[in-house]
């Protein structure tokens, strides 16, 4: 999921908690963020998730290219990145 100000985005969260359901589902929460902190993001992900049934076995946020811009945080996920997820 991308982060849009450091929230999932508005816009799909309703899509979300109407359409996409789990049964204790197995799922691995991830959010993308670039040029700007995911600040709770993740954890809304994770509260939305579980709201809708799903068993969350791991967490992540990953940087990555800003979804607007060629020119903001362009090169990521780079090798330092990796090493820091690693």
């Amino acid at each position: 999921m991308p982060t849009y100000a450091g929230k999932l985005p508005n816009k799909i969260m309703p899509f979300i908690r109407e359409h996409v359901h789990g049964s204790q589902t197995n799922v691995l929460a991830i959010v993308t963020f670039g040029n700007r902190n995911f600040d709770h993001a993740l954890a809304e992900l994770c509260f939305l998730l579980s709201e809708n049934h799903f068993c969350i076995k791991g967490a992540a946020a990953l940087v990555c290219e800003h979804a607007f811009s060629q020119k903001i945080a362009t090169g990521h996920p780079d090798t330092k990145d990796f090493k820091q997820i690693a």
